[in-house]
């Protein structure tokens, strides 16, 4: 009875859906169950990172959704055997057995020899043919030599620790593929109705009589009793609220008090909002500083970085600085020395990557640093089902503009958590190479658009101090479920110098590992009130040489605002930005793909700038060419634009 009503709550779409809480239909919410979206076959590259994450669990001594003799069984139809996500997963899947690398994963085809309206033609046939994994093929209309095959490919994949294929055969299609489908613009009247007549179920209860385990009146009477159950389901399923209006969601979710604001929030919980993090250690006061003209201090989530007025001098340390590539090689280090279920993989990174990123990584942590085909789809498929077993992936993707090939792997890790009403989470690192202005390339390496989607969390460093300890927060974030795309400017790199050759204004000490920055979090170059520009990654720099040039050539007092943080508005920007009598965002993005044209929006809905003058700037929209920097933003278009905001 209890499944019979939550199958009606998922179809009916109730809020009381035990799966996802009423935001789609879907099957299953058992223990072992795994959410499979409307996307043909995406389940398949997320059950082959589950098969890899159970081996990986087992080896590591790590805790596991799944026990280490688990098999994972994914299904597909037969016409999904030609989309994308089902081939990167396959390919991955052969391609494991072949390295030996143990991947104990079941691909179950029910084959109908239809695909909507596009028959099979024997394609499947021919395909199966070429791969190299096992086959086991059963009859579909007889229940028994389904349970006999199935449990044949189930057991092979457990004892070998490899992936197999299990096709269903002769399977009668009865109905449409949806409610949209016209079935009498491609199949005959006959057709349709010979299917409709038939039923699945006739050779099972044929069998069930004739071993005299039940009578067809026995059966006949069971059938009434289920349908009287299934009715009376719907009858209280259809009844429940739904996600439509505020008030069930007022009644679902909050007590009778709570406030429009609150409910909102509540809605997108699970969706949009980061977790907040412990706080940082008690930052020095401004006291403690006085009189030292270079330093940094707290003032609430925004820290400062104080200079002579009008030079833009940058905070000297006393310890051994580096550059950015240097602090994240090292920040890679400290996790995989520290957190034992952490696993690094990409493409071309045991031996160091394009960027010496993770040099010397594989050396230290074979089996915890490795590469992968060059696939974005079953990279970032497989973070997902390695995250839902227990390891804490991160996944590099070699340049910003290869993350469109696994865009859809991307959209199901974002959307997940909230599809499934916060029972699972995908937590995960990305950390996205080649972005930003670059002569390298040209688009396809010097990418300059990113993808925001609700529930990721985008940022952006410029230095890397705030690199370090904001991968620290970017690790306890995935483990908690979020997932987390880190975006890294090749030009920021081996940066040394902020104004001129051997200033070594942009080395920072690494910080001490209980260091850490919150994603509410902003960094203040300069004490200027007149205007604030707000920027991230290679912008900072770029806006700082215009900000000397103003304060120099036309005695402007200005700050700028390094805000790292992409996904929405962090209160900490929107704080300081009241302190400003006008603003102007530089976003290194092109113009129409921008983050600020967003946070810019929700930050003018707060009424911060009914008073003040504010523009928005960005990168050409446009794509770069090879060799030149033409179309990326640039100081003069921050100088054009913050004199502008003067007139």
């Amino acid at each position: 009875d209890e499944l019979i009503l939550a199958r009606a709550r998922g179809s009916c779409i109730s809020t009381q859906d035990p799966v996802t809480g009423g935001a789609h239909c879907a099957l299953g919410g058992g223990p072992n169950d795994f959410y499979v979206t409307s996307t043909l076959s995406s389940q398949a590259p997320q059950a082959l990172g589950r098969a890899l994450g159970s081996q990986v669990c087992a080896t590591l001594q790590i805790p596991c959704r799944l026990p280490p003799d688990a098999v994972n069984f994914v299904s597909i139809g037969d016409g999904s055997v030609n989309n994308a996500h089902f081939l990167s997963a396959h390919n991955m899947a052969q391609y494991a057995k072949f390295r030996g690398f143990k991947c104990p994963l079941v691909f179950a085809i029910s084959d109908n020899n239809l695909s909507i309206s596009l028959p099979g033609y024997g394609w499947l046939n021919k395909w199966i043919e070429t791969t190299t994994l096992k086959t086991f093929e059963c009859d579909g209309n007889d229940c028994l030599d389904i349970y006999k095959t199935s449990k044949e490919a189930i057991a092979y994949s457990r004892q070998n620790k490899v992936p197999s294929l299990f096709r269903i055969k002769n399977l009668i299609r009865r109905f449409g593929h949806a409610a949209s489908d016209r079935q009498d613009q491609y199949l005959t009247p006959s057709t349709i109705s010979n299917v409709e007549a038939y039923n699945p179920l006739y050779g099972a209860c044929a069998l069930a009589v004739n071993e005299k385990v039940m009578t067809y009146g026995d059966l006949i009477a069971l059938y009434y009793q289920i349908q009287a159950k299934v009715e009376a389901a719907f009858d209280v399923a259809s009844q429940e609220p739904k996600l439509t209006d505020r008030k069930n969601l007022r009644d679902r979710l909050l007590s009778q008090e709570a406030t429009q604001q609150q409910i909102y929030e509540k809605i997108i919980q699970n969706n949009e909002k980061p977790l907040p993090f412990p706080p940082p250690p008690p930052p020095p006061s401004a006291a403690a500083h006085k009189g030292n003209e270079e330093s940094e201090f707290w003032d609430g989530g925004v820290e400062r970085v104080r200079g002579k007025e009008g030079d833009g001098n940058e905070k000297k340390g006393k310890g051994k600085k580096g550059w950015l590539r240097k602090h994240m090689t090292s920040v890679m280090h400290e996790l995989l020395d520290t957190k034992p279920d952490t696993l690094y993989f990409g493409e071309d990174v045991q031996h160091g990557g394009y960027y010496l990123v993770t040099e010397g990584l594989y050396f230290k942590h074979p089996f915890r640093v490795t590469d992968f085909p060059p696939d974005e789809t079953s990279i970032i498929g497989a973070a997902i089902g390695l995250s839902q077993m227990g390891v804490l992936p991160i996944a590099e993707i070699p340049y910003a503009k290869y993350l469109d090939c696994g865009y859809d792997q991307l959209t199901e890790a974002a959307i997940m958590h909230w599809l499934t009403n916060g029972k699972f989470n995908n937590g995960m690192i990305l950390r996205l190479q080649g972005f930003g202005p670059g002569l390298f390339g040209g688009n396809y390496h010097t990418h300059n658009s990113l993808h925001l989607l609700p529930g990721m969390d985008v940022v952006c460093y410029s230095n890397g101090l705030d690199y370090a300890r904001g991968m620290r927060n970017a690790y306890y974030q995935a483990k908690q479920g979020r997932v987390v795309m880190s975006v890294d400017c090749t030009q920021l790199l081996n940066l040394r110098n902020l104004y001129e050759q051997g200033d070594d204004m942009w080395m920072r000490e690494y910080p001490s590992t209980e260091q850490t920055i919150p994603f509410d979090f902003v960094r203040r170059h300069g004490e200027g009130e007149e205007l604030a520009i707000v920027t991230y990654g290679t912008g900072v720099i770029t806006c700082l040489n215009a900000k000397k040039q103003l304060q120099e050539e036309h005695g402007l007092k200005v700050s700028v605002i390094d805000s790292p943080y992409l996904s929405s508005a962090c209160p900490s920007l929107v704080s300081v930005l009241q302190k400003h009598d006008r603003v102007l965002f530089a976003d290194i993005c092109k113009v129409g793909q921008h983050p600020f044209a967003n946070i810019s929006l929700d930050i003018k809905k707060k009424g911060i700038f009914d008073e003040r003058p504010w523009d928005v700037i960005g990168a050409e929209p446009t794509y770069n060419p090879l060799g030149q920097l033409t179309t990326f933003l640039s100081k003069e278009d921050v100088l054009q634009a913050s004199l502008k905001l003067f007139k």
